[in-house]
């Protein structure tokens, strides 16, 4: 499970996201000048009042989580509600962590994009041309077949993990398509994770950009 933080890094990072339940929200900023305590609760202005009044009165309707807002590069609203640990009866705050999992899948998809406009790679490349021992059975599948969960390969081929692609690749590929790539749609959790080893350290860089 992958793990973020709602206080974005509040010297370096670009994100807010909210709530251990259902709600994502981002926002794009770049950087932010003020840096109040991470931890507390903040508001600045008018708009940043309401989005700390809305937050916390959406507690009453089930929302759980934070909040981190910023406009034009300054913080004006950060706010938590909700329990991080019901049992151990630890509230949330602003630099609450949660797992979001998937979420973050989408991230890693708009930063694969980036590269095929830098021309790094293509969409329609097929797997093979950057991934090494790429089975016979699987050299129709593409870059974008692995975007859109139609490579074929069933969503069962989730096991493997670690750097050593010459290992996992074949684990994730393990048995082939079960369908013809590009015909039949099937969330595939490891998709994203064999390109992700490929193109690690431009990934890593256009997801910082894209943020």
């Amino acid at each position: 499970m992958e793990r973020t933080t709602v206080r974005a890094r509040w010297r370096s990072a670009r994100l807010w996201i909210a709530s251990p339940l259902v709600a994502t929200v981002c926002a794009v900023c770049p950087g932010f000048a003020n840096e109040p305590d991470e931890g507390q609760r903040f508001s600045e202005g008018a708009v940043g009042r309401r989005i700390v009044e809305f937050v916390e009165h959406s507690e009453t309707a089930g929302f759980s989580g934070s909040v981190l807002a910023a406009r034009k590069g300054a913080v004006i609203a950060a706010v938590a509600v909700g329990s991080a640990d019901v049992d151990a009866q630890i509230p949330n705050t602003p630099a609450t962590l949660f797992e979001i999992a998937s979420a973050t899948k989408q991230f890693t998809a708009a930063a694969v994009l980036r590269l095929v406009q830098e021309g790094r790679l293509a969409l329609d490349d097929p797997i093979s041309k950057h991934l090494p021992g790429v089975p016979e059975n699987c050299r129709a599948i593409t870059v974008r077949h692995l975007l859109q969960h139609t490579s074929g390969i069933p969503g069962t081929n989730a096991a493997g993990g670690g750097d050593d692609i010459a290992k996992v690749l074949p684990l994730f590929l393990r048995g082939g398509p079960r369908h013809p790539p590009g015909t039949h749609w099937e969330y595939w959790n490891s998709r994203l994770r064999a390109l992700e080893r490929d193109h690690r350290e431009h990934l890593w860089k256009r997801i910082h950009d894209v943020l």
